[in-house]
């Protein structure tokens, strides 16, 4: 199994343009997944419910997780809604138009973020990509490597700091 790496600081506008190329649910998939830090499967099973709510429980660790997102994505996500006719409890990230009550399956995400950052150059970039570039940008605002562990729910201080560092041996003390 191939160790997955965050997406650097000059490559996520452009990774981000190219999701938003393939669909609008692929922009918004990208978009909670970089400004929330959350798991492609909690991602993917966010209901318009759900997101009203402005919370999940995470399935990993079924503890309850806010759902902080930007005031531009907020709006996106508004706009999907209501332009796709979506009601409580379907899925923002569906299957199909004709599947809304189906999330897009961790496959499809995974096919898609592979083809976009394979368009880049990009190795080692996967679904869970999306949460270590959370992880990457969280850190380098608010330089608190506590709150970035609680923010992801890690029981271990070395399961953040490998969030960080694609080496550990990378960490000069």
């Amino acid at each position: 199994m191939v160790k997955v790496t965050g997406i650097s600081a000059e490559n996520i506008k452009k990774f981000n343009k190219l999701m938003a190329r393939k669909a609008e649910k692929y922009d918004i998939l990208f978009k909670i997944g970089a400004e929330t830090g959350l798991r492609i499967t909690d991602i993917l099973n966010i209901k318009v419910t759900d997101y009203y709510a402005g919370t999940v429980i995470e399935q990993k660790t079924k503890k309850a997780k806010e759902i902080k997102l930007s005031d531009k994505t907020k709006k996106q996500i508004a706009n999907h809604i209501k332009a796709n006719n979506l009601q409580l409890h379907n899925y923002i990230i569906f299957s199909t138009i004709r599947r809304v009550n189906k999330p897009l399956s961790r496959r499809q995400a995974h096919y898609v973020i592979r083809g976009v950052s394979g368009q880049l150059g990009l190795k080692n970039v996967g679904t869970h990509s999306l949460r270590k570039t959370y992880a990457r940008e969280h850190f380098k605002k608010h330089h608190n490597l506590e709150a970035l562990q609680q923010e992801l729910n890690h029981k271990y201080i070395t399961t953040t700091l490998m969030y960080l560092f694609d080496d550990l041996n990378e960490i000069k003390l």
